[in-house]
């Protein structure tokens, strides 16, 4: 019925257009059956015709829907795949750069080793040389079961028995502390208040200071304070450098 796969949308198309044809088909009958029962043979026909071809047509959608998902499917695996090889790739690659680092390590130890026991009859007997004799017993058998495991890591990542990505490298979460919002306020009285952090703090009288907003606004509706962009503290000279005992008595006689 179909040379070429159509599209989903397609199909659905094409299916609710046959299944319009097929209400009209039926609609069409009922008016024959009751005005015209010789175009009953013919209307039925059409209509068999139509279902034949809506039932081709879900079976067609059932399939092109079953394709998708196989495709989809594939094309997750794919990349899973593909995924997996360069993880084993860079797993056999760490293990081929842990042998080679290490390579060299023993001969190291051994110079090293060879070199403090020639000065041992100046020094005198010292740990330094048997630390240096148990690490060139100990380094190479680390170093071996490191990369057997890189190796072993590799293969199981091929097989999907370990995960498909290298681990994640840690992730250090930094909070940054964001001040709380303050008002600034004009002290008419000695203040004290507790900061954020729950230290106290105070500030003298008449002087401009930045209060956490809870206790700017309670020190202003007790009167201790007044906002420096009130009438009040502009006829109290706000701005000008006025002497504290300026402001004191001016204070006194709003």
């Amino acid at each position: 019925m179909f040379k070429k796969k159509p599209k989903p949308d397609e199909l659905q198309a094409r299916l609710s257009a046959a299944e319009e044809r097929l209400r009209s088909l039926r609609a069409d009958a009922i008016i024959a059956a009751r005005d015209n029962p010789d175009k009953l043979p013919a209307l039925s026909k059409s209509a068999y015709s139509v279902e034949f071809e809506i039932n081709a047509l879900r079976a067609a959608i059932e399939q092109v829907e079953q394709d998708i998902d196989a495709a989809a499917e594939n094309a997750r695996r794919e990349a899973d795949r593909l995924q997996r090889e360069a993880t084993s790739r860079e797993l056999l690659a760490l293990a081929d750069g842990l042998e080679k680092a290490a390579a060299p390590v023993p001969d190291a130890l051994q110079n090293l080793q060879d070199a403090i026991s020639g000065a041992l009859p100046v020094i005198g007997q010292h740990g330094l040389a048997d630390l240096l004799g148990n690490l060139r017993a100990e380094i190479p058998n680390a170093v071996e079961l490191f990369v057997a495991e890189l190796r072993a890591r590799a293969d199981q990542t091929l097989e999907g028995r370990a995960p498909a990505t290298m681990p994640a490298p840690p992730v250090l979460t930094v909070i940054e502390e964001t001040a709380p919002p303050t008002i600034s306020i004009f002290s008419l009285e000695r203040l004290s208040w507790l900061d954020e952090r729950g230290q106290r703090q105070n500030c003298g009288p008449f002087e401009i200071h930045s209060l956490p907003v809870k206790a700017a606004k309670i020190a202003m509706e007790r009167g201790l304070a007044i906002s420096p962009d009130s009438e009040r503290y502009k006829k109290m000279g706000g701005g000008a450098q006025n002497r504290l005992a300026a402001f004191s008595r001016r204070a006194k006689n709003l």
